[in-house]
């Protein structure tokens, strides 16, 4: 790429450093992020007069806490300190903001999303028409992201790109899922001479239900990270929503599952197709051990166009419906409860009745029998089953003669207080079983 006419020798090094700088040509396209690098959220200088106020849209630019590592620096770099831009311009060819690997330009990754299905671009250039138009603005649209998985066993299998990008015959052809995934960070890797270039990101609905969000790779969550937006984006009636929507959520109630800590914003912005603009900028920094280091300074701010009318509509209704789901959740969770303890959904034969009936039946039977009885009417998993069967095999090993036949004459009164009839017939299973049986009554015996 040559130099646009009229650039100075400074071209993409007129970059201040810490903020995005404050272009020659104000609120461009969807205009340029404006900030002082004393700052990472300051407005523009005011306008001189009411009229211009209203002509001048003021925004504001946030910046994200986290740095992206570009390279290392040297010693005869930090005379570039205060023009970071500079130093790219000396490392990286053709205004390239990345090392040039096999030819593998920007264009290059942004054909492998086009070709994926995985982003739609839309460029908006200035000077059209001209020997070198640039760009102002541009737009990406999220339409998918393919793991490993659906990429198939070898990540390292190449593909033919169908997507012509270049005029180079000796142009790049073939991609694998390496250049998949370096594709997501490098083909968002342009500023123009200005340094005003900014990027409309949305996310549409991706495919499948909510739970595709949580099997995206991880590789693209920390792609979100940088380049998605906070949660102090919002306006202050959507922060509010938002908030309700992060906790009623059915599939965000559980925080701990989520595979990322802000995943309840990724998963509200894809959901309702919420923009955002996105900004970066090059900065430098010394670490603690003195190494000096190039970075990138990631901005982001709400789209001031975006109407949030019946969005909101939109969001109020989605709670109720939560609410409804967790509700009849919540009905769901205490019905199988009652099912356990309420006097209305079942009946227990207690031991001491038994005891009474069957004097001459040992109590390891007996008990055997109550859990078995009580698990057909619970229709009991196999851990509890597991007690009763436990039971059985203990049975085995002192034989009887006796046949129990527990009918409904030996079950509790169906009007006795659920936690009392459950407290007792629980408490009746640890009795002392060394008591003495009570005196043989042959007309309770059935074998008699």
């Amino acid at each position: 790429m040559s130099r646009p006419p009229g650039s100075s020798s400074s071209y993409r090094g007129n970059r201040g450093r810490g903020g995005p700088p404050r272009s020659p040509a104000r609120n461009i396209g969807s205009g340029g992020i404006k900030s002082q690098p004393s700052s990472s959220q300051v407005k523009p200088p005011s306008p001189g007069t009411f009229k211009e106020a209203l002509k001048e849209e003021v925004q504001v630019a946030l910046k994200k806490s986290q740095q992206d590592f570009v390279l290392y620096l040297q010693k005869g770099d930090q005379r570039f300190a205060m023009n970071p831009g500079t130093i790219a311009q000396r490392y990286f060819e053709n205004n390239m903001d990345f090392p040039l690997i096999s030819g593998k330009t920007r264009e290059f990754y942004e054909a492998i999303l086009k070709d994926t299905d995985s982003v739609v671009f839309t460029h908006m250039n200035r000077n059209v028409g001209s020997f070198n138009p640039e760009i102002a603005f541009s737009k990406a649209f999220i339409k998918g992201v393919i793991s490993i998985e659906e990429w198939g066993l070898n990540p390292n299998k190449e593909q033919a790109l169908q997507t012509r990008y270049s005029d180079d015959r000796n142009a790049p052809r073939f991609y694998n899922y390496w250049d998949y995934i370096d594709a997501w960070k490098k083909a968002f890797l342009y500023q123009n001479q200005y340094n005003s270039h900014t990027w409309f990101f949305r996310i549409d609905k991706l495919k499948g239900d909510d739970s595709y969000l949580e099997s995206l790779p991880h590789w693209f969550f920390q792609w979100f990270i940088l380049n998605g937006p906070e949660i102090d984006i919002f306006p202050n009636n959507l922060f509010e929503l938002f908030n309700a929507y992060s906790k009623n959520h059915p599939r965000l109630l559980i925080k701990e599952q989520h595979p990322i800590t802000n995943f309840d914003l990724l998963h509200f912005l894809t959901n309702y197709h919420i923009p955002w603009i996105f900004q970066w900028n090059y900065n430098t920094t010394t670490r603690s051990n003195g190494l000096f280091l190039l970075v990138r300074d990631y901005y982001y701010k709400w789209w001031p166009k975006f109407d949030t009318t019946e969005l909101i509509v939109q969001i109020k209704k989605n709670l109720f419906e939560f609410l409804e789901i967790n509700t009849k959740s919540a009905e769901d969770d205490a019905f199988l409860k009652r099912q356990v303890i309420e006097k209305s959904e079942f009946k227990t034969p207690s031991l001491a009745s038994l005891k009474e009936k069957f004097p001459n039946t040992p109590i390891k039977e007996l008990k055997a029998k109550i859990l078995q009885n009580l698990a057909s009417q619970l229709d009991m998993d196999e851990d509890f089953m597991s007690v009763s069967q436990d039971s059985k095999s203990e049975v085995k090993s002192e034989p009887s003669n006796q046949l129990v036949n527990i009918d409904d004459d030996d079950f509790a009164e169906p009007n006795e207080d659920m936690t009392t009839h459950m407290g007792r017939w629980l408490a009746s299973l640890y009795e002392d079983t060394t008591t003495p049986p009570a005196k043989k009554d042959k007309g309770k015996n059935p074998v008699e």
